[in-house]
């Protein structure tokens, strides 16, 4: 069913692309409504089917052990009782990544971020999420996000974000767009973020492991650019 509801949604986008390009040429004498109307229609055609793969997920749920299905109804009333507290989003997040299920995973990530906009594990887990799918236009937008919101985050609202978290965290998002940047076969950049963050990225615990790969990924510029290969040999010292 997965399979089919992507496939249909990769058809209705090939079909998208049609209207606005082929359409709107071959009549151009057309009404304008209707084709504004095409377009409207065919976007909820995609939300529908958008909707239809967080029911496949939800279904998943029918599954659940007795014991599990306790927890989570626990967990639900307790987030109910109250959403701005991030700790009982967070509670649903585990328990949704625990029994394996993406789809409700992420749409509990998104709940934290819509109801806890100042809290930067929505956005950092989000972040992660999305590279693992190689998602990584939308991982690094998430990524900076989350940054942001530790960079503001209100130790008094927040006692658990503690400067020592603050440091860590913001330092493992500017190694996930480090990484991000290998992946893309964007070196330089990679090397270039780490450069401009090493004084915060040194402290973290994967902090030498990143500087050896980017060591090594800077061999590879040694034959296609010697200055820049220079350049960054020195600086990675």
């Amino acid at each position: 069913m997965r399979e089919k509801i992507f496939i249909t949604i990769g058809v209705l986008l090939l079909m998208l692309n049609f209207g606005n390009n082929g359409y709107s040429q071959t009549n151009k004498k057309g009404s304008q409504k209707t084709v504004q109307k095409q377009k409207e229609d065919m976007a909820k055609m995609i939300q529908d089917m958008n909707n239809s793969e967080r029911k496949y997920y939800e279904e998943q749920l029918k599954n659940l052990s007795r014991e599990e299905r306790a927890e989570l109804n626990k967990i639900k009333e307790i987030l109910a009782k109250d959403k701005k507290n991030p700790k009982n989003h967070m509670k649903l997040i585990y328990f949704y990544n625990k029994i394996r299920n993406a789809g409700m995973y992420k749409a509990a990530l998104e709940d934290l971020i819509r109801n806890v906009p100042d809290y930067p594990d929505g956005y950092s887990y989000m972040a992660m999420k999305l590279m693992g799918e190689i998602k990584y236009n939308e991982a690094f937008a998430y990524a900076e996000a989350a940054i942001k919101a530790y960079e503001r985050a209100d130790i008094k609202k927040y006692p658990e974000i503690t400067p020592a978290i603050k440091e860590n965290g913001i330092a493992n998002l500017y190694i996930i767009e480090i990484l991000m940047y290998s992946e893309s076969s964007m070196e330089q950049e990679a090397i270039n973020l780490y450069l401009q963050k090493k004084d915060i990225i040194k402290k973290h615990k994967s902090g030498e492991d990143i500087l050896k790969r980017l060591r090594e990924e800077n061999e590879e510029l040694k034959s296609k650019n010697p200055k820049q290969y220079n350049i960054n040999k020195e600086n990675l010292k």
